[in-house]
């Protein structure tokens, strides 16, 4: 993979990366589970002889599951862990390679490339090592129809060794959805439990699809 893109108004970031990926995927239903699981392990390495200005190794852990309850309830959670380690200074990383945390696909809420630290680009933050757990209970309402309560609870660091539970952050949030045809079509809304420096006051998202 080529990558190229600006960390500074006058400097080109270029990362050149091989991957490899692991997936398991045993989910009863691709666009709507209700039972089973999915796991992706995936590596990148990336610099190095390969060339290019960033250097690094990445691990990323992604595990999902699906439960029916009884009431026709379903369970679904998320646990996701990436971790970098630089070849130098964690700062040496450029942002377009960083992790980014925020937003529907993580943590709901809160704004995109709101968690972390400040780095090069204006109003954004980002992290070299993460975690993140989502929690959701689907209710069905009526026919098709289902509600959802969500909570959604993680954080970015620049280095493994200030990992803390204390730097979490929560996102609480309910929707309604309806399994159309062609897939799922969601309305949700999020609220951020913790202060950051952009405003959380609570987000809407509408979606076709499930966040994992």
């Amino acid at each position: 993979e080529y990558r190229r893109s600006s960390i500074k108004e006058d400097t080109l970031s270029i990362t050149n990366k091989i991957s490899a990926r692991l997936l398991f995927d045993k989910r009863n239903n691709l666009l709507n589970p209700s039972a089973g699981l999915r796991f992706v392990f995936q590596y990148d390495y990336a610099g190095r002889i390969l060339g290019g200005d960033n250097h690094f190794d990445r691990l990323n852990f992604d595990f999902a599951s699906y439960y029916s309850l009884p009431l026709r309830l379903i369970f679904a959670q998320r646990s996701r862990a990436i971790v970098t380690f630089p070849q130098g200074e964690p700062e040496d990383i450029s942002p377009d390679v960083r992790l980014e945390m925020g937003g529907y696909g993580s943590l709901r809420g809160y704004d995109e490339a709101s968690i972390g630290f400040p780095d090069s680009r204006p109003n954004r933050r980002s992290g070299l090592d993460e975690l993140l757990f989502n929690l959701e209970l689907r209710i069905p309402v009526y026919g098709k129809w289902y509600a959802t309560l969500f909570a959604d609870f993680g954080s970015l660091w620049m280095d493994l060794s200030e990992l803390s539970v204390n730097d979490f952050n929560t996102g609480l949030g309910f929707g309604i959805g309806y399994n159309s045809p062609i897939g799922v079509i969601r309305l949700d809304y999020a609220r951020a439990l913790k202060e950051t420096d952009t405003d959380n006051g609570g987000k809407i998202y509408f979606n076709f699809g499930h966040p994992f």
